[in-house]
């Protein structure tokens, strides 16, 4: 089972470097490479704290030592990279593949997602292990965003993607506010949240109108309207799941799902089209979580 981001990098044309094409790594094996990257590629970057400069994410230390990773995601700070080799945050992402390119590592950018995955020698072997270095906003929402479940003691049943794909569709319904229709009713222009798995949650607005007039199918973002709302996950999960919800409470999938399915949920009317939405995100990804399974049956039969 693939997990998103993995996905994601899989789905977007990548631009420079090469692909990286990563063996499986045992959890020993993760740690010599992680302890590696931490200690001969970030400093490059200008990072040191292990932390606070840069963390693991995901499953990262949560398995048993025989089981294996495909790859190892890692967040750096764009702040201390930006303040430590004084440059613009936006040139970031560039200045990270100009430094694979110097050190000669095979890299993949994703410019789309934002992440660039290096090819790292796996020690003692002769393969190599994939390293996702994601530059963050906030460590603390990436920590958040990005946790997985630790099945060494049964805390979920399912990857952090069913959770996060939950909650972006929560979101993406969450407060939708039409603002102009035409004299039939039909929606021209509206409001709604986004969740940026690199930045946060952003306030976007979308339009059906073409570039001739008239309304068209498929809507499309009006970027210079698109605004950062917070990184702050207690602020992110108030918003999908109500006040009383802290971000502490909806780490796995079975949480988020529970107060989902709550007579307190603030989006309730919305919960068919958020199961919809979850549906046709992980199609092809990952099974459907029988919990779904068996509240929306007549969703996935037709």
């Amino acid at each position: 089972m693939k997990n998103l981001l993995t996905f994601l990098i899989e789905s977007f044309v990548t631009e420079g470097g090469h692909a990286v094409q990563g063996t499986p790594m045992t959890q020993p094996q993760a740690k010599a490479v992680y302890d590696e990257v931490s200690k001969q590629f970030l400093p490059k970057l200008g990072l040191t704290q292990d932390g606070v400069d840069f963390c693991a994410l995901g499953s990262f230390g949560k398995k048993a030592d025989d089981q294996t990773s495909g790859d190892i995601d890692i967040a750096v700070s764009l702040d201390e990279i930006a303040t430590r080799n004084h440059i613009a945050l936006d040139d970031v992402e560039d200045f990270i593949v100009d430094v694979c390119k110097k050190e000669g590592l095979k890299y993949t950018y994703g410019k789309g997602i934002h992440v660039v995955s290096l090819a790292w020698p796996i020690p003692g072997t002769d393969n190599y292990g994939q390293v996702d270095i994601m530059p963050s906003a906030s460590m603390d929402f990436s920590k958040w965003m990005y946790y997985a479940p630790d099945f060494r003691v049964a805390e979920s049943k399912y990857k952090g993607l069913y959770r996060n794909q939950l909650i972006m569709n929560i979101l993406k319904y969450a407060d939708q506010k039409v603002l102009r229709k035409t004299d039939n009713d039909e929606v021209i222009e509206y409001e709604r949240y986004a969740l940026r798995l690199h930045q946060g949650l952003a306030r976007t607005r979308r339009s059906f109108e073409g570039k001739r007039g008239g309304l068209i199918k498929t809507e499309h973002a009006l970027k210079e309207y698109e605004r950062l709302v917070t990184n702050v996950p207690d602020e992110i999960v108030k918003i999908a799941f109500g006040d009383r919800v802290k971000a502490n409470e909806v780490m796995t999938f079975e949480q988020a799902y529970k107060l989902f399915m709550s007579s307190d949920f603030p989006w309730k009317n919305n919960r068919e089209k958020i199961i919809q939405g979850l549906l046709k995100e992980i199609k092809g990804v990952a099974p459907v979580p029988s919990e779904v399974a068996d509240d929306w049956s007549e969703l996935i039969e037709n």
